[in-house]
């Protein structure tokens, strides 16, 4: 045999093994689904990843929990932080809070200037007063209890080494929460290795990267609309995006037999009820969950200017017309995700 035909089997029998190596890697790389589910924030949330097989993913859902949990007991207004901020008796003039809450609340004041006071996180005066005129006395507060109502975001004001003025604020972070603790089990999530995965946190619902290369999670939705049975409104597709819901059952209150929406509009302290639903599609959880806060708070043509601000998102309305036809209108870009 010509020594470039030893040459030539040499090389082809080195070929053949590289290629059975890359066959059982890809083999051992194949990825399963694990899943975790539980309750936080009054909802029920599906933590998905997509790894090896003999991946222990135990403690990585016990930690995802423990940062659910953490945001939890940060956003409680009855008891923890924020109660202790709006109820401490300290005659000091400034207070020092948890770095991450801190952190936290400066990231929601954010979005006052943001939405153009859409989003006020220092409404809770507001919301406490909404809540108990429903729950307790059966009926929508009166105007002039609202008109006394305190709602200065101004008073939120922000210290060096993680002080706030003691101006006793009552903080209400329920329209940002959920998402901003989502997007926290993402960051955690990809911190450590793991890249595929869906997170359903109920009203907002984060994707990292499709376990199957070149496709996409689809999500189904139901539709807002009464008189339809909640059937399915549409398809929605995506990797590597974030989704959130807003909608009057989003923690919605009934009164005189009707829906009453949990958000309230800024400008007036009265429930927002421009809209069924709104969608929105952002790059990330915490983002995705403010501006559908913001947008459910605001007329459709006001969010429709207003989210000219923010080209790559993309947001669908649904309504109920004049008429009582149920419409549904969305941004152009919104269109690329149906299924």
């Amino acid at each position: 045999m010509e020594k470039k035909d030893k040459i030539f089997l040499l090389v082809i029998g080195i070929l053949l093994v590289v290629v059975i190596f890359l066959l059982f890697f890809f083999q051992e790389q194949e990825l399963v689904k694990k899943e975790a589910v539980f309750e936080v924030m009054d909802a029920p949330v599906s933590v998905q990843v997509f790894v090896e097989e003999k991946k222990d993913v135990e403690p990585i859902f016990k930690e995802i929990k423990a940062i659910y949990d953490k945001y939890e007991n940060l956003s409680n207004r009855d008891k923890g932080p924020l109660a202790d901020i709006r109820e401490n008796d300290s005659k000091e003039e400034k207070i020092t809070i948890d770095e991450e809450l801190y952190s936290f609340l400066r990231y929601g004041k954010s979005w006052y200037e943001k939405s153009n006071g859409a989003l006020n996180i220092a409404m809770g005066d507001a919301y406490d007063l909404w809540e108990k005129s429903i729950t307790e006395e059966k009926k929508r507060p009166s105007s002039k209890e609202l008109n006394r109502l305190n709602a200065d975001i101004d008073e939120l004001k922000f210290l060096s080494n993680h002080q706030i003025a003691n101006n006793h604020v009552n903080i209400n972070l329920d329209a940002i929460r959920i998402g901003y603790a989502t997007e926290e089990v993402a960051h955690f999530l990809e911190k450590e290795g793991i890249t595929h995965y869906l997170i359903n946190a109920s009203s907002v619902i984060r994707a990292g990267e499709h376990y199957e290369e070149g496709k996409s999670y689809i999500i189904k939705m139901e539709s807002p609309f009464e008189d339809d049975d909640r059937s399915i409104l549409s398809s929605v597709q995506f990797t590597n995006k974030a989704i959130a819901i807003k909608s009057p059952y989003w923690k919605g209150y009934q009164l005189d037999g009707k829906v009453v929406s949990y958000l309230l509009d800024a400008k007036t302290s009265e429930p927002a009820n421009y809209m069924s639903s709104v969608i929105v599609i952002a790059d990330d959880a915490k983002e995705a969950d403010a501006l559908a806060s913001v947008l459910f708070t605001m007329s459709i043509p006001d969010g429709q200017e207003y989210i000219q601000n923010y080209p790559n998102v993309a947001v669908s309305w649904s309504y109920t017309d004049e008429s009582g036809q149920n419409r549904k209108v969305s941004t152009d870009n919104f269109f690329h995700y149906i299924g």
